[in-house]
């Protein structure tokens, strides 16, 4: 609801576009659900939770996919998912972060995402997506997210992604 109140305010005030969504915990796996209105249930399996953030017109992405949540996301659920996190604090605080995430993402094809989404206290802003929209909606940027139209730099500059969009 926190979300929806936002969206509203920052579009009667001309403000940023703002894309509700929720992060779907569970023991086995954390799934950003990005432009969705209802809740997702965490007890599903992650392709279930997948199905229905695609139902509700949304984007499924794996939120730090360090080795340790690897388990929940079988073959279906990597066939489902439109994004996973290629550059997140972890890699600043852990040797193998960056492998870590970049061996995820060679699973299956997922657009590139940087995120500051963290737990703890960690290096906030670091991480970015350059989403490559044809406009500044909420709809635009989806579909850019779920065509791959994204650019991330991870550590030392090396940039994840589209490989046109990384030569602009």
């Amino acid at each position: 609801a926190d979300s929806q109140v936002g969206r509203w305010f920052s579009g009667i005030a001309g403000g940023a576009t703002v894309l509700t969504g929720q992060e779907i915990l569970a023991p086995g796996h954390h799934v950003i659900a990005v432009g969705i209105d209802r809740v997702v249930d965490s007890r599903l399996s992650v392709a279930d939770e997948i199905d229905d953030v695609h139902r509700q017109g949304g984007v499924a992405i794996a939120a730090h996919p360090v080795h340790q949540f690897w388990p929940g996301f079988n073959a279906a659920a990597m066939a489902r998912l439109d994004g996973a996190e290629i550059c997140h604090p972890v890699i600043y605080e852990r040797a193998d972060g960056q492998e870590d995430l970049e061996r995820f993402a060679a699973r299956g094809s997922v657009a590139a995402i940087g995120s500051s989404d963290f737990h703890g206290t960690g290096r906030m802003g670091l991480c970015r997506t350059y989403v490559f929209a044809r406009d500044n909606t909420a709809g635009a940027i989806l579909e850019a997210l779920r065509a791959h139209r994204t650019v991330v730099y991870g550590l030392g500059g090396k940039a994840y992604g589209d490989p046109a969009l990384i030569e602009l």
